[in-house]
Parts: C-alpha cells; sequence; structure tokens
C-alpha cells in the first residue's frame, strides 16, 4: 500500500498564502470528499508546490486570543466570537500557516508514513509528485482506516 492509495486528493482545497483565515475556513467547511472532516489544508504557491499547512488548531490559536483567562465570569464566547472573525477576514493564511512541512512522496509505503506521523507527532502528511507538486494528503485517519478495514472481520 502506497500513500498515492490512500490520501485524500488535493481538489478545491489548496489554498493561497494569500487568502484570508475567513477564506480558508470556509473552503475548509465546505470540503466534502473526505468521510471525514477536513481539518488541515495543504498552503501553496501558483505552481502547486507546498509552501505550508493551515491547520484547525492553527485558525482556533488565531480566533482565541491567549490572553484570555479561563475563568471570566462575564464573558460572551459569542460576542468575541464575532469580533474575531472580522479580524480573521484581515489575517492572510501565510501568517497563522505552519511551515516546518514534513511531506512524502506518491510512491512512499504506508509504513512510512505511519512511521513519519508517529515519530514527528503528526495529523497530516502533503503527498508530493517529482517534481514537488502538491498531488493530496494522507490524514492520520486514512491510515487508521486502511488499518482496521484489514484488521477487523467483516460483518455479514
Amino acid at each position: 500500500m502506497l500513500a498515492k492509495d490512500i490520501m485524500q486528493p488535493v481538489k478545491h482545497v489548496a489554498l493561497s498564502p494569500e487568502q484570508s483565515v475567513l477564506d480558508a475556513m470556509c473552503a475548509m467547511d465546505k470540503e466534502t470528499d473526505s468521510p471525514m472532516p477536513t481539518n488541515g489544508v495543504v498552503i501553496v504557491n501558483a505552481e502547486k508546490k507546498a509552501l505550508g499547512i493551515l491547520s484547525i488548531k492553527d485558525i482556533i490559536r488565531a480566533m482565541i486570543p491567549e490572553y484570555l483567562s479561563d475563568n471570566l465570569s462575564e464573558f460572551s464566547w459569542q460576542g468575541m466570537l464575532k469580533e474575531r472573525a472580522e479580524q480573521v477576514k484581515q489575517i492572510q493564511v501565510q501568517q497563522i500557516m505552519s511551515t516546518n512541512l514534513v511531506t512524502v512522496q506518491a510512491n512512499d509505503s504506508l509504513m512510512h508514513c505511519a512511521k513519519l506521523m508517529i515519530s514527528k507527532h503528526l495529523q497530516r502528511l502533503p503527498v508530493l509528485d517529482s517534481e514537488g507538486h502538491v498531488l493530496g494528503i494522507v490524514h492520520i485517519y486514512d491510515i487508521y482506516d486502511y488499518i482496521s478495514r484489514v484488521t477487523c472481520p467483516v460483518e455479514k
């Protein structure tokens, strides 16, 4: 089993670094090709080469200011989130994306992908062709799904 066999193809959810965080959130919400929710997208340049990853954790970090205390009794989440939503229209993806990319090639083995994810504590790996263009993403749940299909008996 190879990365290209289990990856989720990158179709319309590959974003440019200049797009807003709001654009990214909306694009991730519209992704329906995967059985699991989209929890991260590849950020690409004009040549479709990977520049970074934007995860839901990056977005939450941008939406929830670090200075907020857990014990604010009179705090309105809804009001704060509306205000922050207006602010993320001005924040570009490149300002909050992760740029320390770990990638795999389309013909890398499932075992190689799993080993990288475990050793580097990753949730997703961009899959590249031989020229460095993004073909798809292997998510940790893609590996789990394959393992569970192979190991769990099929009920009839």
